[in-house]
């Protein structure tokens, strides 16, 4: 009976280092895809607004230039909230949702459904309901990880303990350069374009 009883404990024990190792694995997918889709939306209004910056005449009438300094001012505000998914806080993630499904809302409202239909197109609205979603996860994830850190906090099993602590949030060196770069191509943007008063062009700020 003693081998049994031995054998037991040891089975559970592995089963939930296991389990653990597992639903890491699973928080570090969801948080990957959330980042990503955040940062799809940090590249798109920060590259944008430095196209209408330094190049104002290529995009000709679709864009006024002035709406630039908006367009990089939102896409810096997405870095940061990136950045602080990124290591799984739960307020970025809340707020990243949020900002997002304001501005979704707005363009609904200021121009109602027609409107919102011709500034997106079908391929638009599909890739606008995968960044939506992809945050949401995000968003789940980040309350499950604090969640189960929380529940294992006073575990004696070495093996959750280091499983936990190798899963603690951390930014690879590849989203780290991505970041720098476009943080760096919205800082010089602005830059450029409080200096040479290209936001100044065309202003119209009820558009």
């Amino acid at each position: 009976m003693e081998p049994n009883q031995s054998y037991e404990p040891q089975t559970e024990q592995s089963q939930e280092v296991e389990a653990v190792k597992t639903e890491l694995e699973a928080v570090d997918k969801q948080i990957k895809n959330a980042v990503g889709a955040i940062t799809v939306i940090v590249a798109i209004n920060v590259l944008l607004g430095a196209v209408m910056t330094f190049f104002p005449d290529f995009l000709g009438d679709f864009f006024d230039p002035s709406a630039a300094v908006f367009g990089i001012g939102f896409g810096l505000l997405y870095l940061a909230l990136a950045i602080g998914v990124s290591f799984h806080s739960r307020i970025c993630a809340i707020i990243a949702l949020v900002a997002f499904a304001a501005d979704t809302a707005l363009m609904f409202i200021n121009g109602g459904l027609a409107h919102f239909l011709e500034q997106f197109n079908v391929g638009a609205i599909i890739m606008r309901g995968g960044l939506f979603l992809g945050i949401i996860g995000g968003l789940i994830y980040t309350f499950k990880y604090h969640a189960m850190v929380k529940r294992h906090e006073a575990t004696i099993n070495r093996e959750i303990s280091a499983a936990i602590q190798e899963g603690k949030p951390k930014m690879p060196k590849g989203r780290i350069i991505v970041f720098v770069i476009i943080a760096c191509i919205g800082l010089g943007a602005l830059a450029y374009g409080a200096a040479t008063g290209a936001f100044a062009s065309g202003r119209n700020f009820e558009d």
